[in-house]
């Protein structure tokens, strides 16, 4: 019990130690346990013995204990330090500790009767060692048994076989080629983790069929919301006690029968553990195989006897092998056929004693039960105190069972899992069958070697080619919708072996034509007087029966024997009586199961078609029957709603394009998609596009294109975004080059095809398949060449692959971009292109994004999204190449290049490379030269470049607004200290350039406006204001950065409405001083009305007054800045709001009193002061500032009294 507890203080230790815990509010409850621990130490009670043999398997089994497991242990602990004697306690973790101990005490109870009994537990390598002869006996006994399956007639003439394939020396080889072995592998077989869905599955079960006298097949639930699928080996590996369920002929016996054989032969190999695959490993167990039917079958004459007592009599006493593998905890027990025991007692009988057998024996080596309780902590989680079968000791169990009537009698257990054995997807399938085809092969050599025959070795490669071609073509273009069991892989893989001549299906209806007509070929009919087509009838029925009136696929044996009988006689033309007409249904079913393997019995006389093809193969020929072509493309499209009826509906399509004469074909084809033009959703369509892949050959173009602008023509978006441009791309590149060329001349199917391309794009409906990948290109060439037609074609196009290229890689497939590629092969850097050269690139060429870095959103640019061709780039690369001149030189040189250009055009020219010569004038010299604009007013290529910079500033703002429209979380500031940076950038602390950088800070307001972000918030960015209490120096750094600010004007401009800004800019720079001073005072009054609309609640605020101070106060503005410092902080402070508002407001020095009064007899003076002034002019504009002032404290006066 001491290293115990001392392991779990060190656990304790290490948490508290971790930096990320010294500031957790969990330190001290940690500590407090800790403490706990130290005590426990040194007491000594049955339920501490108890508790430190529970702890010390869990800190055994979990690698890792986080804090909350230790935090969950306090109670735990104090009631362990009281004892069984002390006080009881309520609540739900008295109730958990309780159930602890109880499983302990068990547990503790289950070992003291095992040393009781045997003693000290053995090693598995003794008892293999002590009965070492029977053990190779067994073991050799079981591998020559189960390792290999017989496939029986492979050969149907094998003389003719013979002497087509080796030089005939003998024929003496019969036997050995009827029946041919090959081995088993079930490696990476996956089943599905049923376990959280089993409980409820059950109980539905339940409620539907309470028990088999009143079970209804057609009600019967079916299993799902799997959980993760996994392999055999990592149920081998993690499982102890497993229940696996499956269909008839799913591989169960097989799975079993695998295990046993690779347990054997590990052993018999001597190898330490059991090598599953790769790097799958287990302690070797001894595996015993248990046939539950024989078991049913022996208990019946020995109904006192257990299971452990059949086990052990199998050995037939030999020194009771297996019972000793057992009792030490080395066995692998698999018990097969559950569902096999017919009789529902009689199985509840054998699940009890299975249950005795598990309670009894399958125990972790801690002696840990499949029926203990499994105890949660207030979380909610479990922390793993059982042991894996990955350690050595503990038996193991598998059971196998058909899932039909398992809920009556099921095998429960708080850790006994229950898995569902999937088909074999088509990985797995290829697989299988190309190993089925090389082993084959190769025991067919070995034999007709062995008897002295000279192969013809050519002609057994050409054999072997053709049949690994077949197999390559089942799964090369059906891989997604194919899936087989064990037996059905096994017999295409014989009828392939047996064939004449190419298998080369194109589409799935041939596979499964296939499939059926080989076994539909082994009908016995001579021998029951019945033909192969009365056989298919009844089949048809039964099909359609299921599908309409069984949601389970399952049918019960009167219902199907009535199908059979009334078959027979509407199509048997047999005068027979009840009793020969029963009698021969008998054998019609018994055939159908035993010998063709379409029909098997489920259990509980419940019966289905043996896999999902047969159903939905009769299911189509019953929809295609005897009709005339219009009447079947309307029975299509009636059942194109009911969902268990598509995949026979797709299956319907691939059978007419297979065998119809083509002339019928396109007709059908052609109906079925105008056969609803009055319905709102184009069913008939969406079912054609959907059956592509089923379709052996393709209709008329004039069908397929009517077809997709019916789709693209849908009055349902939703329908045109999803489903459009999905079946769009599965046409072959030659029709979608045609079908563009043709029908996207129209100017609304462009609109629409462009807006579905995006959105498909956008929704990932569709993700850049390979297909889209090589179509991209094509799709941007066509579409290029519509947009020249007018600014609504070119602006759509435009803005279309302007979003595409801004989704992860789309650049690598829509063109190839020489000038993009020029940046990356010159190594070009961004933050070396002049800013202006920069935009031009961008609004000619693109590039332009916004990236997300830490929850800030940026501007970006990047190369590799330029998409756009045009005649200026030349220009623009001897431009960035040019490294001997300076950039003024440069950018003079390439604007009289521009305008030279111009000159020699015609007014009229509006061709594509004159609009983008003109919107690099705009950016290069700006858009409020007046010259520029009357110089160029005539030419029509300006109004269309304006009109092209607009369609860039919606795309922008658009991708700006949609990006934060999905990120919440995003911030505005990133894109307002980017701004500031080009500010920085232009216009240094020179006085030269004060006029220009008064208007580029008009420029950025406006810019913010378009993104529709307040542009107040630029002066309010927190990298400009820190609390001068926390960094001193960071605080003189930004007061710098304000002062530059001030010096541009940004800060005063920032605060005049767009519309006024032109106006203010005239009249402060205008001659006259008494009309300058009238605007100045107006300016300031503006301003400080305008201070109303900021953002009060940014704790900068109070900054920006402070600072904004100084300049009103030459103009006795002061009190308007100083009435609203004072209100915003009584306001913030009767809300609670944030505590750094009130250090700044505390940091702002006001020389003035604060109190209203006095600062209202300080206007009134002034006010008086005014009127004695003899300039009226001066007087008016004084008497106006003060009064405006006065008013505005008034109103703050009376703020503050409702405050109160």
């Amino acid at each position: 019990m001491n290293e115990i507890i001392a392991r779990a203080i060190n656990s304790i230790d290490y948490l508290l130690e971790k930096d990320t815990l010294k500031h957790v509010i969990h330190g001290h409850t940690l500590m407090d346990i800790r403490d706990l621990f130290i005590k426990l130490n040194s007491t000594e009670n049955e339920w501490t013995e108890l508790f430190c043999r529970q702890l010390d398997r869990v800190m055994s089994n979990n690698k890792k204990l986080l804090e909350d497991y230790w935090i969950n242990l306090y109670d735990d602990i104090i009631y362990a330090l009281k004892g069984p004697n002390g006080e009881t306690s309520m609540g739900e973790n008295w109730n958990n500790f309780l159930k602890k101990i109880t499983n302990e005490k068990k547990r503790m109870q289950r070992e003291i009767q095992f040393q009781h009994k045997f003693g000290k537990r053995k090693i598995f390598k003794d008892l293999v060692n002590e009965k070492a002869k029977l053990v190779n006996e067994y073991l050799h006994n079981c591998i020559y048994v189960y390792s290999k399956v017989q496939i029986d007639d492979l050969i149907e003439n094998i003389n003719d076989f013979v002497l087509e394939n080796c030089q005939l020396n003998e024929i003496s080889v019969k036997e050995q080629l009827q029946r041919i072995d090959i081995k088993i592998d079930c490696s990476k077989h996956l089943l599905a983790d049923i376990e959280d869905h089993f409980s409820t599955t059950i109980e539905l079960c339940r409620t539907a069929n309470r028990d088999s006298n009143t079970f209804f097949p057609s009600i019967e639930s079916e299993l799902s919301g799997f959980g993760e699928s996994k392999t055999i080996e990592t149920l081998l590996e993690y499982d102890r006690w497993i229940v696996i369920l499956g269909d008839p002929r799913s591989g169960k016996s097989t799975l079993l029968r695998w295990i046993l054989c690779i347990f054997a032969e590990a052993i018999c190999n001597n190898d330490e553990q059991v090598n599953l695959n790769e790097n799958h490993y287990v302690p070797n167990r001894f595996p015993i195989l248990i046939r539950l039917t024989e078991f049913s079958t022996w208990l019946y004459e020995n109904q006192s006897k257990t299971l452990y007592d059949y086990i052990n009599n199998l050995s037939n006493d030999k020194e009771n092998l297996f019972g000793e593998f057992i009792d030490h905890g080395h066995a692998l027990i698999l018990l097969d056929g559950l569902d096999e025991i017919d009789d529902i007692h009689r199985r509840g009988q054998i699940v009890d004693r299975i249950k005795e057998f598990i309670n009894e024996f399958i125990f972790t080596p801690e002696f840990c039960s499949a029926f203990d309780d499994v105890i949660r902590n207030s979380q909610n989680k479990i922390y793993y105190e059982i042991g894996s079968p990955k350690i050595t000791g503990g038996n193991q169990l598998i059971v196998t069972t058909r899932k039909v009537g398992y809920q009556f009698h099921p095998i429960l257990g708080s850790f006994i899992h229950h898995y569902l054995l999937l088909l074999l997807e088509r990985k797995q399938s290829r697989i299988f069958m190309k190993k089925w085809m090389q082993q084959v092969e190769k025991s067919i050599l070995e034999i007709l070697s062995k008897h002295g025959f000279e192969l013809n070795e050519e002609k057994m490669k050409y054999l072997s080619n053709r049949r690994l071609n077949a197999i390559e073509c089942i799964f090369k273009k059906h891989s997604t919708s194919l899936t087989f069991n064990p037996l059905l892989l096994c017999f295409i893989c014989k009828n392939i072996f047996q064939l004449n001549k190419n298998f080369n299906p194109k589409s799935r209806i041939e596979i499964y034509d296939f499939i059926v007509q080989s076994i539909l070929n082994s009908w016995p009919n001579q021998e029951l007087h019945i033909s192969k087509d009365i056989l298919i009838k009844f089949l048809i029925h039964t099909s359609t029966y299921l599908h309409t009136n069984s949601s389970s696929n399952l049918i019960d044996a009167f219902d199907l024997k009535r199908l059979c009988q009334m078959v027979l006689k509407q199509h048997g033309n047999l005068s027979i009586n009840h009793e020969n007409l029963c009698e021969y249904t008998e054998k019609i079913l018994e055939i159908l199961q035993s010998k063709m393997n379409i029909i098997s019995e489920l259990g509980l006389e419940v019966f289905s078609f043996q896999h999902s093809l047969f159903q939905d193969y009769f299911v189509t020929q019953s929809l295609l029957g005897n009709s005339s072509i219009e009447s079947l493309a309307k029975r299509i499209v009636t059942f194109t709603s009911k969902s268990r009826f598509r995949k026979s509906l797709l299956l319907t399509l691939g059978w007419i394009s297979w065998k119809w004469a083509f002339k019928d074909y396109n007709q059908f084809c052609n109906l079925l998609v105008n056969a609803d033009k009055s319905s709102t959703i184009p069913l008939g369509i969406l079912l054609f596009f959907e059956g592509f892949k089923d379709l052996r050959r393709l209709p008329m173009k004039s069908v397929i294109f009517n077809a997709l602008n019916h789709l693209l023509n849908c009055s349902i978006n939703i329908i045109v975004d999803k489903y459009f441009l999905w079946n769009f791309l599965k046409l072959p590149e030659n029709l979608i080059q045609e079908w563009m060329e043709l029908h996207l001349k129209d100017e609304l199917n462009l609109r629409k095809f462009c807006q579905s391309l995006l959105k498909s794009i956008q929704l990932k409906i569709v993700q850049f398949p390979n297909k889209l990948k090589s179509i991209l290109p094509k799709i941007y060439q066509q579409l290029n060449k519509y947009r020249n037609q007018n600014s609504t074609n070119e602006f759509l196009i435009d803005q279309t692959f302007r979003r595409i290229i801004l989704i992860r890689n789309a650049h690598e497939y829509i063109v190839s971009n020489e000038f993009s590629s020029y940046f990356s092969s010159n190594h070009i850097c961004i933050s070396t292109i002049h800013p202006l050269i920069l935009s031009v690139i961008c609004l000619v060429c693109g590039g332009l994004n916004f990236i997300l870095e830490n929850q800030d959103l940026r501007i970006n640019f990047s190369s590799k999204q330029i998409f756009r061709q045009s005649s200026i780039i030349p220009s623009i690369v001897e431009y960035l190449t040019n490294s001997e001149e300076s950039h003024w030189v440069k950018m003079t040189s390439l604007i009289n290049y521009y305008e030279n250009i111009l000159e020699k055009t015609s007014k009229t020219d509006t061709s594509n490379e004159i609009i983008d010569i003109f919107m690099a004038l705009i950016c290069l010299k700006g858009l409020s030269i007046e010259m520029f604009y009357r110089k160029y007013s005539e030419y029509s290529g300006l109004s269309l470049a304006a009109i092209r910079l607009q369609q860039n500033w919606f795309y922008l703002k658009q991708t700006w607004i949609s990006h934060k429209d999905g990120r919440h979380l995003i911030n505005d500031h990133s894109l307002l200290l980017d701004l500031q940076q080009i500010v920085n950038f232009f216009y240094p602390k020179s006085i030269e350039f004060e006029k220009q950088r008064l208007k580029f800070s008009v420029i950025c307001v406006s810019a913010l406006n378009k993104f529709d972000i307040n542009y107040s918030l630029f002066l309010l960015t927190p990298s400009y204001f820190v609390p001068a209490r926390q960094n001193p120096q960071s605080t003189n750094k930004n007061q710098n950065s304000t002062e530059m600010i001030g010096k541009i004007s940004l800060k005063s401009f920032s605060f005049i409405p767009k519309h006024l800004q032109n106006l203010y800019y005239s009249l402060l720079n205008d001659s006259n001083s008494k009309l300058n001073l009238l605007s100045r005072v107006l300016f300031r009054l503006q301003s400080l009305i305008h201070l109303e609309n900021l953002d009060e609640n940014d704790p900068n605020y109070y900054l920006l007054l402070s600072r904004l101070r100084s300049q009103f106060q030459n103009y006795h503005m002061e009190n308007y800045l100083i009435i609203r410092l004072i209100e915003n902080k009584h306001g913030r402070e009767q809300e609670k709001q944030e505590q750094r508002a009130n250090i700044l407001f505390e940091q702002i020095s006001i020389d003035e009193p604060i109190d209203v009064n006095k600062l209202i007899e300080i206007e009134r003076q002034r006010i008086s002061d005014a009127n004695n002034i003899t300039d009226n002019e001066r007087k008016d504009l004084k008497l106006l500032v003060t009064s405006i002032i006065l008013a505005r404290l008034f109103q703050g006066e009376y703020r503050f009294e409702n405050f109160s």
